[in-house]
């Protein structure tokens, strides 16, 4: 990406680093955590800097969170599921009802204050 390029949701996919390089990736690869399996870590793709920005930025300028969990009718449905460290096949049922593959890229963001 040229330094100076607008970052949008049609090219945030370009602007990723590298789990390795990820400043928090002790969340996901931390031994004091529950590690995740290695096809579930390739499937992460934090987000760098900018693009990071970018989003909250977009979540702040629509005043996303206005209400809780999401501001009032912005998506059709909400669903909610509550995890524990005791309901794990649970969980993945929950996902799996709503036809989240596992196949999918999981984009990982965090406010910029967390850079």
């Amino acid at each position: 990406m040229f330094s100076g390029e607008m970052i949008g949701f049609d090219n945030i996919k370009d602007n990723l680093v590298d789990l390795n390089d990820f400043r928090l990736k002790w969340r996901f690869k931390g031994t004091k955590y529950n590690l995740l399996p290695d096809e579930h870590l390739e499937q992460l793709k934090p987000l760098n800097e900018g693009a990071s920005n970018f989003l909250w930025n977009y979540i702040m300028t629509i005043d996303l969170h206005k209400d809780t969990p999401f501001r009032k009718d912005f998506f059709k449905s909400v669903d909610k599921a509550k995890i524990s460290d005791e309901n794990e096949s649970e969980i993945k049922k929950w996902f799996y009802q709503r036809g989240f593959p596992f196949e999918k890229e999981v984009y990982l963001s965090w406010q910029k204050t967390q850079y």
